[in-house]
């Protein structure tokens, strides 16, 4: 985006570039050319742009008459605008170098209307809920990859996490603060639209039927979507219907793991998994209070690569199933690594 300053000749230039938004001021020449003004005030010739890297947020789904329409039922919002900005302010959020407060004074800068009629500040706030939740979904679901990650790493469990071939293949984490933590923030997004069209006298999006919208493809809107698809590319054998149902709510205090590991150099399992219960109160489920519940898990060694080798698997897809956990496509699946599986309900 290309914004005049106020100076005669001048102009800031915003631009993204590797995962973030960056601006640089520029100054037209004497001889039409662009000069960058630096922070210091000194100044440098311009002498070629190079296209910026695109951004780290997911593609959506989208074709031209899809977005000619949208364009023209809401033309107060820039949808590409839309589409990397919500990203950046939910990354910035799950990041905390943003507050709840951010979020919402940056929706209420994007839905400023003046002479927009009100069915199209009903559509224009559809899709900022949209792309916010969106951004919301892809970034919480992300934090808890990263969180899963770290437990491997921490625990000596994983090593090749952050390998490009090897990161995370072979595993599904679900930690239910992300899902509430996405959850709360819907809430604040649905409160401040909400606030939006009553001032204007607009009708107030139909949440339901964005959430089931089908505009973006790598899981939708919802947080059990972007999860389930974030997993389906993750853990090798499992087909699109995914594995959880999409309505699925945990219980506030619901952790599931099952990853393929490295145990051949460890001896005694059990010291493993007192380090693993340790690790997990400790970092992941220590403000969950007196009432957090125990720990089931299993490690099983599978040196020979057995095909046929997978109780530890069945036993913690066993206590899931008598818990009315509903994970899917699974069971029937071999395992030919060494397993660790663990859940608290």
């Amino acid at each position: 985006m290309i914004q005049h300053t106020g100076l005669t000749d001048t102009y800031e230039l915003s631009y993204y570039q590797r995962n973030s938004r960056e601006t640089i001021s520029l100054r037209k020449g004497d001889n039409d050319n662009l000069i960058k003004i630096n922070a210091d005030g000194t100044e440098s010739a311009l002498d070629r742009y190079e296209g910026p890297a695109i951004s780290t947020a997911p593609i959506p789904c989208e074709n031209y008459n899809d977005l000619k329409n949208k364009a023209a039922d809401a033309p107060l919002l820039s949808w590409n605008k839309l589409f990397h900005e919500s990203y950046d302010v939910m990354e910035g959020f799950y990041a905390g170098e943003k507050t709840i407060e951010d979020v919402t004074a940056y929706i209420k800068k994007t839905c400023s209307f003046s002479t927009a009629t009100k069915t199209g500040i009903t559509k224009a706030l559809s899709t900022v809920y949209e792309h916010m939740s969106r951004a919301n979904a892809q970034n919480a679901a992300e934090k808890n990859a990263r969180e899963a990650e770290k437990l491997f790493t921490e625990t000596g469990l994983r090593s090749d996490v952050g390998d490009y071939y090897g990161n995370l293949k072979g595993t599904m984490y679900y930690n239910a603060d992300y899902y509430y933590a996405y959850k709360e923030m819907q809430t604040v997004f649905k409160d401040t639209l909400n606030e939006l069209a009553d001032s204007y006298g607009a009708s107030r999006p139909d949440y339901d039927a964005v959430d089931n919208s089908k505009t973006f493809i790598d899981g939708g809107i919802t947080y059990n979507g972007v999860w389930n698809q974030k997993t389906i590319n993750t853990y090798r054998g499992l087909d699109d219907s995914g594995v959880i149902d999409n309505s699925f709510v945990p219980s506030g205090s619901f952790l599931f793991c099952e990853a393929r590991v490295e145990l051949r150099e460890k001896n005694d399992l059990d010291t493993v998994k007192a380090a693993i219960t340790k690790y997990v109160n400790e970092n992941i489920r220590k403000n969950t209070g007196n009432n957090r519940s125990s720990l089931v898990m299993e490690l099983q060694k599978n040196s020979l690569y057995n095909n046929d080798l997978r109780e530890g698997k069945g036993r913690i897809h066993q206590y899931l199933e008598a818990n009315n956990i509903p994970i899917k496509n699974t069971a029937d699946r071999n395992w030919i690594m060494d397993y660790f599986g663990m859940v608290m309900l």
